[in-house]
């Protein structure tokens, strides 16, 4: 499918990748201002983990920023650089992730493990699908932002009331990450009469995560790989 591109194209996706950051930055910046992060405790690959994290936002703004400059030789370069940047990114995720259950941090371990696991496989899988695209604009744009989207998930669990939520914390969540997915579908409506697929593809990886964890989770090799951890 093709939807022909037009500036209100790259400025949706800057506007959907700013919007991004700042929740980013609310919900990590939220975290320490309560009081629940100990600084002088945090080990140095958390510190890497956020660093690759903030340069990925920082740059989720500025490719779309440089395709409507017509800056397409640095857009080409800064992507690589994103590209190894998602992989290290993906691979500290899950260190953290795997340091934190074994101090004892998160409980129960299998779900936090599985959603984990989950979003760097959607946010890694969205990446290589967009790398395939990268010749088709249209796609490739879109799916990267709803990488960037599906990105905003760890920060939204520490600005929504989890503790109240319960199990209606992770339907909570997706809902939060999908309303910024249905933005840029509600743009494509209006600029070009139709929804472009990659939207589709990016909602369908947000929507799944929910609802794919728990049962997989309590898989009994998992949950016990988990529960030695």
């Amino acid at each position: 499918m093709h939807v022909p591109a037009n500036r209100s194209d790259t400025q949706i996706f800057v506007r959907i990748a700013a919007l991004c950051l700042g929740i980013n930055i609310v919900g990590f910046g939220l975290n320490a201002a309560l009081g629940r992060v100990d600084s002088a405790a945090l080990s140095p690959i958390l510190y890497i983990h956020a660093l690759l994290f903030v340069a990925w936002s920082v740059l989720a703004v500025v490719q779309p920023s440089l395709v409507a400059r017509a800056n397409r030789m640095t857009h080409r370069k800064l992507g690589w650089t994103m590209m190894i940047l998602a992989v290290a990114m993906g691979v500290s995720g899950l260190w953290i992730t795997t340091a934190a259950i074994s101090a004892g941090r998160m409980a129960p371990a299998n779900i936090f493990m599985m959603i984990n696991i989950l979003t760097v496989a959607g946010f890694l899988g969205l990446i290589a699908a967009a790398l395939g695209f990268r010749r088709k604009m249209a796609w490739h744009s879109r799916l990267m932002t709803s990488a960037t989207i599906l990105l905003t998930g760890p920060a939204w669990a520490r600005i929504l009331p989890m503790d109240l939520l319960g199990p209606a914390g992770l339907i909570a969540i997706s809902a939060c990450v999908l309303a910024l997915s249905a933005w840029g579908m509600i743009h494509d409506r209006r600029a070009h009469g139709r929804i472009h697929p990659a939207w589709w593809w990016g909602a369908s990886v947000a929507t799944l995560i929910g609802p794919l964890a728990p049962p997989l989770a309590f898989i009994p090799s998992f949950a016990d790989w988990a529960a030695r951890i």
